[in-house]
């Protein structure tokens, strides 16, 4: 995408970090499985997508910035909602597992307003995502896209203050 676009919707403090002059907008969706509390409570796995930016901060170094998360646990999206700060939404999701492939299946069912970053379509966010998983994995080569787009640990979101928190 035009590095411009995504930047208008970035709180201040945050800029969008490029590969080869090109700003990425990715939606991923995952399966969290075999979540534990720190204090060692299981917690049920649950699928959860995200639409989200890759971002540099000036004193935090590089990280994700969240346009909106959906998660199939209600309780998990108001916790993070409150604690965090974080933008996430109630959706019904599915995963179905075939060999040799993954699909995915979603929709928001918080009728809240979608990201402003989603500016065609429809006003319900649904979404069928498929992959292929044949073939071995490999770690991403340092420098490469891949790269940049996976290795991130650092979140990003606006306090109630304008503040950014990691």
């Amino acid at each position: 995408m035009d590095p411009a676009e995504l930047q208008a919707h970035l709180p201040p403090g945050l800029e969008i970090e490029t590969f080869d002059g090109k700003a990425y907008l990715g939606f991923v969706p995952f399966d969290l499985a075999s979540i534990r509390f720190s204090f060692g409570m299981p917690w049920s796995g649950f699928p959860e997508t995200n639409l989200r930016t890759y971002v540099r901060h000036a004193e935090h170094g590089t990280g994700v910035w969240f346009f909106s998360l959906d998660a199939a646990h209600y309780l998990s999206c108001l916790g993070a909602r409150v604690l965090y700060k974080l933008p996430y939404y109630h959706g019904a999701m599915m995963i179905a597992r075939e060999l040799g492939s993954v699909s995915f299946y979603g929709t928001r069912i918080d009728r809240q307003k979608l990201p402003a970053v989603w500016n065609k379509g429809p006003a319900l966010a649904r979404y069928q995502v498929s992959c292929s998983t044949d073939g071995e994995t490999e770690q991403a080569e340092l420098g490469s896209l891949d790269a940049f787009l996976l290795e991130r640990y650092r979140l990003f979101a606006a306090g109630g203050d304008g503040s950014i928190l990691t």
